[in-house]
This record gives C-alpha cells, sequence and structure tokens, in this order.
C-alpha cells in the first residue's frame, strides 16, 4: 500500500473467504480512486460473482490488459500462492514502472478460473499536485512507449490476431496520451509552463503517437463527442497552443 492509500477492515476477509468457498486462482474486486478530492469507483464490465474460466480469461481478461490501464494494479486482487510458486512468477526487477501489470500478465496468463466481485476494499488517495509531479519523474509516457511497443508471448495472449492486438495497443496509447495533456496543462507549481508546453509538443510529435492516432481514429471518430474530436485533431496537427487552449476551456466549463 502506498502511504496516502487505505483499505476496508474487512477487505482481505472478504477476498480470503470467497477464495476458500469456490476455490478460485484469482479473486478480483474494485477498488475507489480519489484524486485532488474526487472520487471515482472503477468497476469492470466482466461478468459479477460468476466462474470466469480459462477460456474467458484468454479471450477477454487478458486482451483487457492490451486496452486499459485500470487492472494493472495488484492491490485490487487475491492471488493463489501455489500458482505463483509452481510458475515462478515474481514482480520483474529492475522495472521502475508497469511492473505491476507485467506481473499480472503473467499470472492471469497462468490460471483457469477467476472471479470478479462487486465490492470495493481498496481506496487510492493522490494528493494535490502529485499527479503531475509523478508524470514528470517517473516519465508515464515513455512507458506508455514501452508498453506499445512490447512484443507479448503468444502463450500469454490466446489466439488474438496481430492486427488486433495492435489496435488495442494504439487505443491504450492514445488514452493515455489524452490523459498526460490533461495532466501537464492542469493548474501546478511542480514543473514550469515552459517545460510541460515542451514534454506535450514532443509527445504528440512523436512516431508512435501518429502511427496510433490514425488507428484510434479509424476506430472510434464517429462516435467522438465534440470536444475529443477537436483534442484528436490537434494532437494530429501537433497544435500544443490548441491543446492548452482546449484542456484551459475545459477544466474552467466544468468547475
Amino acid at each position: 500500500m502506498d502511504a496516502d492509500d487505505y483499505i476496508e477492515k474487512d477487505m482481505y476477509e472478504t477476498l480470503y473467504n470467497c477464495t476458500k468457498q469456490y476455490n478460485y486462482d484469482l479473486i478480483l474486486s474494485n477498488f475507489e480512486s480519489e484524486i485532488e478530492g474526487h472520487k471515482l469507483i472503477t468497476k469492470y464490465s466482466f461478468p459479477i460473482g460468476s466462474i470466469l474460466d480459462e477460456s474467458y480469461i484468454k479471450g477477454e481478461i487478458l486482451p483487457y490488459f492490451l486496452k486499459a490501464d485500470d487492472l494493472n494494479t495488484a492491490c485490487n486482487k487475491l492471488y493463489r500462492n501455489k500458482i505463483l510458486k509452481e510458475n515462478f512468477i515474481r514482480f520483474p526487477q529492475n522495472v521502475s514502472l508497469g511492473e505491476d501489470g507485467m506481473f499480472n500478465i503473467s499470472f492471469i496468463g497462468s490460471i483457469d478460473t477467476m472471479i470478479y466481485i462487486d465490492y470495493t476494499g481498496y481506496h487510492y488517495r493522490e494528493v494535490k499536485g502529485s499527479a503531475t509531479r509523478n508524470v514528470a519523474e517517473k516519465d508515464y509516457f515513455q512507458r506508455a512507449l514501452e508498453v506499445y511497443r512490447l512484443e507479448l508471448p503468444t502463450n500469454l495472449i490466446g489466439n488474438i490476431n496481430k492486427v488486433k492486438i495492435q489496435k488495442f495497443k494504439s487505443l491504450k496509447l492514445i488514452r493515455s496520451v489524452m490523459s498526460y495533456i490533461h495532466v501537464y496543462f492542469g493548474p501546478g507549481k511542480e514543473l514550469s509552463f515552459k517545460m510541460r508546453y515542451r514534454y506535450i509538443k514532443e509527445m504528440i510529435g512523436n512516431k508512435c503517437v501518429k502511427e496510433a492516432l490514425a488507428i484510434y481514429c479509424n476506430e472510434n471518430y464517429n462516435t467522438m463527442g465534440n470536444y475529443e474530436k477537436f483534442i484528436v485533431n490537434m494532437i494530429k496537427r501537433e497544435s500544443t497552443l490548441g491543446l492548452y487552449f482546449a484542456t484551459t476551456y475545459s477544466r474552467v466549463r466544468n468547475k
């Protein structure tokens, strides 16, 4: 647990009792995020309270890691120790970011059954300014690029074809880029405006972002709202100034 986070008193008892009752390899639950006073419970679209077998795990759970980041954390799960030992699964060493996602992919690719329960026991809290500071110190964008370029072993991703994998990775990268744009152009004193502006300019000019953006637009453009279309077009034109004005307008409008 991070120092600012907390859990419900019955969290691990709840997860453990579920494990003992049905003998699953993995228990997955929700978690709550509190960022600068705003709370959000992360839930998943998986069937609740049902046995998720190997076929569902390979077909739905593992591909989810390629599309989104919110399943990566280990804090909202309980793992069967026997699986860890028999398959020598560990958190990778000398990895500054993304080690939890890599750990989960290795574990979930080795199990037969799991269950998702609609229970929220873990509470993640991010103090004011830490989002900008963390993105600056840990360079999440570079980590996002590593994930985008990563070739996953076929035994962990089931029978997903390469075109679909590339689509999932592209959607994930562009969603991350849009998130980082909002974080960097948010108010804060952790970094100078000049540094934040330069970082975003380099990010939207990246070759991988351009490549992924074409796939993102092809998949989503007809269903996007006007604001998202504007952001996407500004990224496509590499207009850092346009992104600054758009995110500022959005922040003022939503106050």
